[in-house]
Parts: C-alpha cells; sequence; structure tokens
C-alpha cells in the first residue's frame, strides 16, 4: 500500500500541488497566529512594567480610592516628605518627578498633553529618545513621536505650550521621545518638561509622585505602612500590585483577540477541508479507470481506502511543514513592523512555543486525512468493472437525488421559523441555529439547483438555437457531482467574503445606533456637581467654534440648594424592597441632600437631540437622574429650599441624565439668583471625524482648567477601538480563507476541464466549432459560479447577521442589521469573474484540441 500511495502521490500533479498549498496555508496561519499571541502577551507584560521600571514602590498624590476617603489628599509631595520617606528603612533609592496635565498648538492644532518632568535620579528614568536631547532650559520641549507626528511636527520646531491659568508660551522642540512599548503613554499625547515648568503647570513646589527601589529582601507592605504613618496624606502602593491589575486587564484583552483570532482561523482551516475534499472529489472521474483497475489486480477495499487517506496525510504533512517554516520566518521578518506600531519590546519578546510548531503540523495532517475520508469510501465503491469502462462521473445512490431535494426543503423551512422566532424573541441561541439549518439546506440542495439551472438553460438555450447552450446545460444535468465540486468552491468564496462584510458593516451600523439612541449627551465638558472651576463664556465659544460641533449648551447650576422628601425604599440584589436597620423597616424616613440644581427647559433638551422621555419641563417638578439607589421616593412630594424661597414639588426620575438635579428656569428663579455655567453640553455632527474632534474638545477642556469630558462619545470611540482591533483581525484571516476558496476554485475548474479532454475530442469530431466549443465550457463554468454564489451570498449575509448581533450583546448594544448592496453585487460578480479567468486558460487548450483524440483510447 505504501508504493501505491507513493505511485499515486507522484503522478498527482496539480492535485497533489494544490493540496500542499492549501494546508501549507492553513498551517502558515495557525503558526504565525499562535507566534504572534506568545510575543505580544510577552510584549504587552513588558510594556505594563516599563514606567516602573527599578521601581518597587509608588508614591502618589492622589488615587480614584483616595480621592473619595475622609482622609484629605496631599496636592504635593514637599522635600521633607521625600526625604522622610526615603529615610525609611529598606528603601534604597527615592526619585521623585512632576506629572500634570497641558495643551500644545501648532496651527490650528490643538492637543491636550500629558506632561511629566524626568525622575530626578537618572537610574528611573523609563524613557528613551528617538531623537534629539531631553530639555534642560524653561523654554524646551521633548513630544512622544506620536504626537509630534499627529502635529506634524519634527525637532527644531517651535510649538505654543501652556495651560489656562500659566500664560502659553513657544517652547522649541529638543527631543523625541519613544513611548512604544509603555501601555500608559505610547497611545496619547505626552511630552516632558524640565522640573521647573512641570512644578509650574502643576502648581506645586515639590513632587506629584515618588517611585522607590528597595534593597533586597525589603518588604513591601512594610515600607507601604511606614509610609502611610509618616505620611498620611499621601497614598503609597507596591509596583506588583499596578503592574499585577493591568496585566489582568491587558491580558484579558490579548485572550479575547487571541480567541477570536483563533476562531477566524478555524473557519480559514474548515474551509481547506470543504476545498480539500472537493478537489479529491473531483479527481475521481479522472481516476475511476485506475481505481478499477487496481481493484482487479487484487487491491481492497479497505487498501483503495488507506492509499487515498495516506496520500492526503502525507501531502497535509509535507505542507505543515513548509507552512510552519515560513510562519517562523514571516513572524521574525514583521517584527520591525510590530515594533514600529505596537511595541519596542516585540524583539525582546519574540517567543517561538513548541506548541507554534508542533501543534498546526498534526492539525493539517488531521484535516488532511478527514478531508480525504469521503472521497476514499467513493474510491473503495469503484468495482473493477469499470476498468472496461469510460471515465464517466459515478451514478449517484438510487433515490439520493430526491432525498436530498426532501431534506434541503424541510431544513430550509426550518431554519427559517427558527430564524423569525428567534428575532422576535431575541433568542441568538435560536436564531444560530436557525443560521445552522438554513445553511444546511442550502448545500443540501446545491445539486438540484444546478440540475434546475441546468434544465432552465437547456429551455433557453433550444428557444434561442444555441447548441452551446444546450450543451452546458446537458453537461450540468449530466454531471451534477462535478457541477457541484465547481460550485461548491465558489459558495465558500461568497460565504466567507459576504459574513465578514455583512457582520462588520452590521458592527458599524450598531455602532453609530449607539450615540443616535443613547439617552445622554453626546458631548459634556466640566462637573455640574462642582463649583470648584466653572466653565467660562471664552471657553463655550471656543468650543463653538470647533468644526463639527453644532451646539453648545451652558447649562447653569447652583449649589445652594437643599431638597427634603421621604427617603426610597432600598432595593435588594434581588430586586426586592430591604428594610435599612437604620432607620426602621417602615422605610419611611425624611432624607435630606445638599445638591447641585441645574435650570433647563425642553426647548434646551430638544436643540441638544438629547432622547429624554420627556413631553414637558415643568414648573412643579425636579427631575433626578434614574438610579437603583434613588435619595427620594418619586411617589411622595419633595421640599426644595434655596436663598430665595422654598417649593413643594414632584420627584421624577430620567434615564441618562448627566446632571445631578434640575427643574425649569421659572422654579429655579423662585430657588435662587446664584449659580454658574458648571458644565457644557456638546451636540456633534455625527459625519465628522469624532476621533477627532475628541481630541480638539479634550485641549479646549485642559485649557478651560482641567475640565472632564463626558458624555456619549468616549464610550463610543472605546468601544469603535475594540471593534477595529476585531475588524483587522477578521479582514486579514477572512482574506486568507478566501484565498484558500478561490486557489481550491481555479484547481477544481482546471482538473474538471484537463478531465473532459477526450470528450472534448468527441465533440469536435462531431462537428461542434472551437468558437461553440469554447462558449459551452466557459458558459458552463460561469453558470456554476453565479448559481454557486447567489447560494453563498445568502448563506454568508446570514452568517454575518448573527455575528453582528452576537458582537452587539457582548458590548450590551441594540444590534442594527445592514447588508450592504455593493457588497452583495462585488461577491456574486467577483468570483464569477474569477471562475472566467481561471477557466480561460484551460478552456483555450481545451478548444485546440484535435478531432482524432477522439480515437486514442483513455
Amino acid at each position: 500500500m505504501i508504493g501505491l500511495t507513493w505511485r499515486t502521490l507522484l503522478t498527482g500533479g496539480a492535485r497533489s500541488v494544490v493540496t500542499m498549498l492549501v494546508l501549507a496555508i492553513g498551517a502558515f496561519l495557525l503558526s504565525f497566529a499562535l507566534i504572534a499571541s506568545a510575543t505580544t502577551t510577552r510584549a504587552l507584560a513588558d510594556g505594563v512594567e516599563t514606567p516602573y521600571r527599578h521601581t518597587d514602590v509608588v508614591v502618589a498624590t492622589s488615587s480614584e480610592d483616595a480621592s473619595a476617603a475622609d482622609t484629605p489628599v496631599a496636592r504635593e509631595i514637599t522635600a521633607d516628605d521625600a526625604e522622610a520617606v526615603g529615610g525609611i528603612d529598606g528603601v534604597e533609592a527615592a526619585s521623585g518627578f512632576v506629572g500634570t496635565t497641558a495643551i500644545v498648538r501648532a496651527g490650528d492644532r490643538v492637543r491636550g498633553l500629558t506632561v511629566e518632568s524626568l525622575p530626578t535620579d537618572g537610574a528611573f528614568v523609563w524613557q528613551r529618545l528617538d531623537d534629539g536631547v531631553w530639555p534642560t532650559t524653561t523654554s524646551e520641549i521633548a513630544l512622544s513621536a506620536q504626537t509630534l507626528d499627529d502635529l506634524g511636527l519634527t525637532v527644531g520646531d517651535r510649538v505654543v505650550f501652556g495651560k489656562k491659568d500659566i500664560g502659553p508660551g513657544t517652547f522649541t522642540i529638543v527631543g523625541s521621545v519613544d513611548t512604544r512599548g509603555a501601555l500608559d503613554y505610547q497611545n496619547g499625547s505626552y511630552g516632558v518638561v524640565a522640573p521647573e515648568i512641570a512644578q509650574a503647570l502643576a502648581g506645586v513646589t515639590g513632587f506629584t509622585e515618588l517611585r522607590l527601589r528597595l534593597a533586597p529582601g525589603a518588604d513591601a507592605a512594610e515600607v507601604v505602612a511606614e509610609i502611610n504613618t509618616l505620611v498620611p496624606e499621601v497614598w503609597p502602593i507596591a509596583t506588583s500590585e499596578i503592574t499585577g491589575g493591568a496585566d489582568s486587564v491587558f491580558g484579558t484583552a490579548v485572550g479575547l483577540l487571541r480567541d477570536v483570532v483563533i476562531g477566524l482561523i478555524s473557519v480559514a482551516l474548515a474551509v481547506a477541508v470543504i476545498v480539500l475534499a472537493t478537489v479529491y472529489g473531483a479527481s475521481l472521474t479522472a481516476r475511476s479507470r485506475l481505481l478499477a483497475l487496481q481493484r482487479c489486480v487484487g487491491a481492497t477495499r479497505g487498501q483503495v481506502m488507506a492509499s487515498v487517506v495516506a496520500e492526503a496525510a502525507l501531502l497535509a504533512l509535507l505542507g505543515g511543514v513548509i507552512g510552519v517554516g515560513l510562519a517562523v520566518l514571516a513572524a521574525w521578518a514583521l517584527l520591525p513592523v510590530f515594533e514600529r506600531t505596537v511595541s519596542t519590546a516585540a524583539a525582546e519578546a519574540f517567543h517561538v512555543p513548541w506548541s507554534s510548531l508542533v501543534a498546526p503540523i498534526l492539525v493539517v495532517v488531521a484535516l488532511g486525512a478527514v478531508a480525504s475520508l469521503l472521497p476514499a469510501w467513493r474510491a473503495s465503491r469503484v468495482p473493477p468493472s469499470r476498468a472496461l469502462a469510460a471515465a464517466t462521473e459515478l451514478p449517484p445512490e438510487p433515490g439520493a437525488s430526491r432525498l436530498r431535494l426532501l431534506a434541503g426543503l424541510a431544513l430550509l423551512v426550518t431554519g427559517a421559523v427558527a430564524l423569525s422566532l428567534g428575532s422576535a424573541r431575541t433568542a441568538p441561541a435560536l436564531v444560530a441555529a436557525g443560521v445552522a439549518a438554513t445553511g444546511a439546506g442550502l448545500f443540501a440542495l446545491s445539486l438540484p439547483a444546478y440540475s434546475g439551472v441546468a434544465t432552465a438553460v437547456g429551455v433557453a438555450a433550444r428557444r434561442f438555437r444555441s447548441v452551446s447552450g444546450e450543451l452546458l446545460g446537458a453537461n450540468i444535468r449530466r454531471n451534477p457531482r462535478r457541477s457541484a465540486s465547481l460550485g461548491v468552491s465558489v459558495t465558500l468564496a461568497a460565504v466567507v467574503t459576504m459574513t465578514a462584510w455583512t457582520a462588520l458593516d452590521s458592527a458599524r451600523s450598531t455602532l453609530l445606533e449607539r450615540i443616535s439612541a443613547s439617552p445622554s449627551v453626546d458631548l459634556t465638558v466640566g462637573d455640574a456637581s462642582s463649583s470648584e472651576t466653572p466653565v467660562d463664556t471664552e471657553s463655550l465659544q471656543a468650543i463653538a467654534r470647533l468644526d463639527g460641533v453644532e451646539h453648545v449648551l451652558g447649562v447653569v447650576a447652583a449649589d445652594d440648594v437643599t431638597m427634603t422628601g421621604t427617603a426610597a425604599p432600598s432595593v435588594g440584589d434581588n430586586g426586592e424592597v430591604v428594610a435599612d436597620q437604620t432607620l426602621g423597616d417602615e422605610q419611611s424616613a425624611e432624607a435630606t441632600w445638599d445638591v447641585a440644581v441645574a435650570q433647563l427647559d425642553l426647548d434646551d433638551l430638544d436643540v441638544m437631540r438629547v432622547p429624554y422621555d420627556l413631553d414637558e419641563v415643568d414648573d412643579t417638578t425636579v427631575y433626578l437622574p434614574s438610579s437603583r439607589y434613588a435619595p427620594f421616593d418619586d411617589d411622595q412630594p419633595v421640599t426644595l429650599a434655596g436663598p430665595l424661597g422654598e417649593a413643594t414639588v414632584d420627584v421624577e426620575y430620567v434615564d441618562g441624565l448627566d446632571l445631578p438635579a434640575f427643574v425649569s428656569p421659572a422654579l429655579y428663579e423662585r430657588l435662587t439668583d446664584t449659580g454658574a455655567v458648571r458644565t457644557a453640553w456638546i451636540a456633534i455632527d455625527r459625519s465628522t471625524d469624532q476621533s477627532l474632534l475628541m481630541d480638539r474638545v479634550r485641549a479646549e477642556a485642559v485649557l478651560a482648567g482641567d475640565q472632564a469630558v463626558g458624555g456619549a462619545l468616549p464610550s463610543t470611540l472605546r468601544l469603535d477601538a475594540a471593534l477595529s482591533i476585531v475588524r483587522t483581525a477578521a479582514i486579514a484571516l477572512l482574506s486568507a480563507a478566501m484565498l484558500v476558496a478561490l486557489i481550491g476554485l481555479a484547481a477544481t475548474t482546471a482538473l474538471t476541464v484537463a478531465e473532459r479532454r477526450h470528450e472534448n475530442a468527441v465533440l469536435r469530431a462531431l462537428g461542434l466549432e472551437r468558437d461553440q466549443l469554447r462558449r459551452t465550457l466557459v458558459g458552463e463554468a460561469i453558470t456554476l459560479g453565479l448559481t454557486g454564489t447567489v447560494l453563498g451570498a445568502l448563506l454568508g449575509a446570514a452568517y454575518g447577521l448573527v455575528a453582528a448581533v452576537g458582537v452587539a450583546e457582548a458590548l450590551d448594544l441594540r444590534a442594527v442589521a445592514s447588508i450592504p448592496a455593493l457588497a452583495l453585487l462585488l461577491v456574486i460578480a467577483v468570483p464569477a469573474v474569477v471562475v472566467w479567468l481561471t477557466t480561460s486558460s484551460a478552456v483555450e487548450r481545451a478548444s485546440h484540441v484535435p478531432p482524432a483524440h477522439a480515437l486514442i483510447p483513455r
């Protein structure tokens, strides 16, 4: 059997080459993904630790937890505090620096900037220079390479740099800072200035952060406890806690991306399996006489089947070794690209795990064997008497066509019902089952579909007296399996393309719908609950002048109003009312709340396109944001008390309200005559470059006094960034799957045309002209291609919609279905063109077969 397998392999020609090529691509994709995943994981781990190089403990002046604590938090770490911390037992070295924010302006481009001074001890400096030197004077600045590219600047240029409270000045760019590899810095605008400038911007005379290196054997927890005792206003934390939390977050992201990549590669491998089965099935017709001869000389069915499977496994082994070798070389060759775009630590983190070398080879060998099982079984069924017959297609099993037709129709009906019910009840599992049933039904109906198309073509050809048309229809009807083998490859190409395109277009539409349907303002600048830094008129005007801003509303609020009323019942995790032991089981205690109350009317809400469910803004109602922990019972009135008087009003809770509370202008004037613009509401042009607008608004927020930026847009952009990563991976990997499918298409087309050399010679001998033969073969291929693309487009659109629903649910969004018409047209047209192109060469050769070739025994 080994000798038989080897001789078959050597004489396989195009079949062997195509098999190895398809499996080599599959092994390459899987191995490359595993290597890239391992390298990325290491690079991200290094990137998390990069800013804390040589640091064991970080002493900061604020944190999210500290800001909510009762203990006051220091605005700076004084020189005396730094000296005291540096003298703690176990501290080997201490270094301080200043971090703050500012704005940088170059022409009409303004960006918010994270600004730092270098640590006082050079051993703690993690930053690296791409070009130039570090700033040493009060008129010099070094900007990150990304910031320079964003602003269109180079080392030696001059920029306007400063802050609202400190007049802007002109600074010379003396260095380009390499922040790649430092995950907290590489995606934002960043700069380094002299210590004096950083202190002036931060409003301190000391430091905003200390970095500590501990002596060998020192306990970080004990050092942190000692710092809390000596300087209770600061916030010390071990570096291991910071990097550990970040590792967890980025590890989850890397794991999710790895799962997506492996899932998409699985799609490509599944396509490869079907393509291989198609190629082997298409070659059986030409090999049927050879297989029968093997049976005549004593080969058993098991030996014939084993020889076909062994041939496929050996080709898979060779293709797997080639693919893995190319994957290692490609991963190494792409390291410079990875370093320029992701992390400077890529070269050091480059890692080729054993699993990336062994697993792909084992997988493709298994897939190659599996793909050959059905063709091998069919080969073993060839009777010895077949050696005396011409190599025509193996006859289908009696009743198989009728059974396939009935099964296909049943699956289509079941799938349609499941899709309808799943969509109506928002049941993803039912929708997925419906798509699976629909897909199986379409594939089951492929042979009847091709036969039906062939019949229709034949009828049309007889009506228009087209000999070529009648022949191509007869060929499809006479050889349904051969026709299906060509059509399946085209269908796969259409399925892969339409799935990706529909899913990505729907995901994008879903994301755009989010900002339109969100019960929140597009963008907000400022904090309505804080009176420390109001938003001034100049800042409002500057924001209104930004391209992409349609409306700006300065929301006036006052913090001298008190609300008193019946406390709302507490609600447990199960949604049931629970007793508050401090107030008693009656839950009717009086609650008092000092709240910042804003004034808005219905026209303001309409102008800002805020979709609050309000028909009017009533003068006898106070509007509060909906919350599980509502402060007041909305069935009971509350009393608003301000400097000018009191008012008893109703309470109405509003979903998505971006304010602590608001009332109508008339009610506001009855309560207070104070207030200031605490926050700016911004309505944006949805067609603008939202990422660029976000950067510009952030810059203006810094100029307005480090104002907070919120609203629906920031979270939308974060979701868009996440989808961009998935979209990029999907396009790349599904393009590879498309390549595999098209390779199978071209190979199957060439094989089927080459196998019909004797048949074509017979047609020439019977009087068919070369042009007629050429039109027959090309028309047959295009007919099969168009039929396959229509089936594939329908199946791909269904799978794409399911994928979009899954992504939307994962992101907790309402799915918006979108099937792009251009994509549908291309998915149908492009594979058909590819069929024509791949058929042209083989058809041209076939049309020149001399009629005398019909006399040569096959």
